[in-house]
């Protein structure tokens, strides 16, 4: 009897054992695995289970674990290392499998313990970072951006896009340090690439490569973390139509608000000119006053003065002043008459319609009014102004103020195209009796353009002239006030030969050229007549 109980204990402490080894194996946060080297399964902990959804009543035998696990008998689990594991509910797993002996089993037969890692989680991060690079690369090489990927101080990645912004192929930038890839680039990327691949700033641009002609790039970077390390991504975008619009838009605005400034200045030039009114009436008044009781006290001087030579008379002498007083007050006079028609003038062509009504207009009469508005302007510009109109030439239907404002621009520009008082204007009006149309001809002899230019010189805000204030509405306003009346402004011009500006306008052909003689304007000037 002491025998038996002294088997007894060992065997109770052995069983104990066995049934703590299994409570902690069960514990474990990897699967695990118990079979005889028969192929019975002795025990699955509870994490194997969890995952495969196979129990130790489900799969009693390792053949038979392997049919449900695998679907192939040739796959056996007696094979390490990494494998794909079918689970009860259709998914599959990936396991790192391993095994160990564990000696015998009380009962004598051989144990294996088997274990496996699940690696489903890492895999599928791995697969999903794979898929993702071949897409950000497939993406990337699509892309309109330029791309580059900076770590640690060297290009690890360089689309298309931006080889081709750049000049560096991408073969060759990737692997580059950072400093060598900087100086491959123009001259003038480079001081705006470095901090931003750095991480010293998120935004550079918009910059200009390539020079005056070249074009603008803006520039954005943006730490991103990766697990081979935390990488820097800047993108580069062609934003040269941008810039130029937000230039252009610019530029337009500044002229919009520099010909609102005009039109302020129009309007005070017409209240100015109002206001010269009244004393200059009081000047031409005065002057008549003073010029007929000149006339009428000249008898009584002749007679208290008669012998006595040596009083003066506003510093000349009584015979000197008699005949020099009736010039002067005669000159006040004159000059009072030029600045009321002047004034008459700038009233005129500042005097706004929104619709005007068409008038039988004679160009003769348009062009001495612009003349007189202008008269000192020409006189500044050159010494050599030929005025020839044409006689005898009909009306054309338009409207007088409209008419004069283009031939004052038209005479302007003429002017401000002189780059010496020698070079000349020509001013002339002529009438082709077969097409029925009047023509008025600007030609100068300045600077003239050249065929850019002059392609150019009818778009709104286009000018020559920024130096002098010019806005480039000119010739567009031109342009459109006499297609308004059914004419045509043309423009000819070669650099160093001057500009010929051309107004063509229809008109009612009279039945013969003899009835023409009643139309004539009165007072036309005579052909080849020169401004004073």
């Amino acid at each position: 009897m002491h025998h038996e109980g002294a088997e007894e204990q060992p065997r109770a402490s052995l069983v104990a054992s066995e049934e703590r080894l299994r409570a902690i194996l069960d514990l474990l946060p990897y699967p695990i695995m118990i079979h005889d080297d028969e192929g019975r399964v002795d025990l699955v902990n509870r994490e194997w289970a969890r995952l495969t959804g196979y129990s130790l009543d489900s799969i009693p035998t390792l053949a038979e674990w392997e049919r449900r696990a695998f679907g192939a008998p040739e796959l056996s689990l007696s094979s390490e290392g990494e494998r794909l594991v079918r689970t009860r509910d259709g998914s599959v797993l990936t396991w790192d499998f391993s095994s160990a002996s564990l000696g015998r089993l009380p009962d004598g037969r051989g144990a294996i313990l088997r274990t496996a890692v699940d690696l489903t989680a890492r895999r599928r991060a791995e697969r999903a970072r794979r898929e993702n690079a071949e897409k950000f690369s497939a993406l990337a090489e699509e892309s309109p951006l330029g791309i580059v990927i900076a770590r640690e101080d060297s290009i690890v990645y360089c689309n298309a896009t931006a080889g081709s912004l750049f000049g560096v192929p991408p073969r060759l930038s990737q692997g580059m340090m950072l400093d060598e890839w900087l100086r491959a680039l123009p001259p003038e990327a480079a001081p705006v690439l470095g901090p931003l691949l750095r991480g010293d700033s998120s935004r550079a641009g918009p910059f200009r490569m390539g020079g005056g002609e070249g074009s603008y790039f803006e520039a954005f970077g943006k730490e991103v973390g990766a697990a081979s390390g935390d990488m820097i991504m800047a993108t580069f975008l062609d934003v040269t139509d941008r810039v130029l619009a937000e230039e252009r838009e610019r530029s337009q605005r500044a002229k919009l608000i520099q010909t609102e400034k005009l039109a302020s200045l129009g309007e005070l030039v017409a209240g100015v000119a109002h206001e010269i009114n009244n004393p200059n009436h009081s000047i031409a008044l005065n002057a008549d006053i003073l010029a007929e009781a000149w006339a009428s006290v000249t008898p009584l001087l002749d007679r208290v003065l008669e012998g006595r030579e040596g009083d003066l008379i506003g510093g000349m002498e009584w015979q000197e002043a008699r005949a020099e007083a009736p010039r002067l007050l005669s000159g006040i006079a004159a000059a009072s008459r030029d600045i009321d028609s002047i004034v008459r003038g700038l009233k005129d062509y500042a005097r706004g319609e929104s619709r005007p009504e068409t008038e039988e207009v004679s160009i003769n009469l348009v062009v001495k009014a612009a003349l007189t508005l202008l008269s000192n302007y020409i006189k500044k510009a050159t010494r050599h102004i030929v005025i020839d109109l044409e006689e005898g030439m009909p009306p054309v239907h338009a409207h007088f103020q409209r008419l004069e404002q283009v031939t004052v621009n038209l005479i302007q520009n003429a002017c401000q195209a002189l780059t010496d008082p020698e070079q000349s204007i020509r001013i002339s009006t002529s009438y082709d009796f077969e097409a029925g149309i009047v023509r008025l001809v600007v030609a100068d002899g300045g600077r003239g353009m050249t065929s850019e230019l002059l392609e150019r010189i009818k778009d709104p805000f286009f000018t020559t002239k920024h130096d002098i204030g010019g806005v480039g509405l000119g010739v567009s306003i031109s342009e459109s006030i006499v297609a308004e009346y059914g004419g045509r402004l043309d423009y000819s011009s070669e650099p160093g030969a001057g500009t010929i500006a051309s107004v063509t306008l229809n008109t009612r052909a009279p039945s013969s050229r003899a009835g023409l003689a009643g139309a004539a304007p009165t007072g036309a000037a005579p052909t080849g007549a020169r401004v004073p």
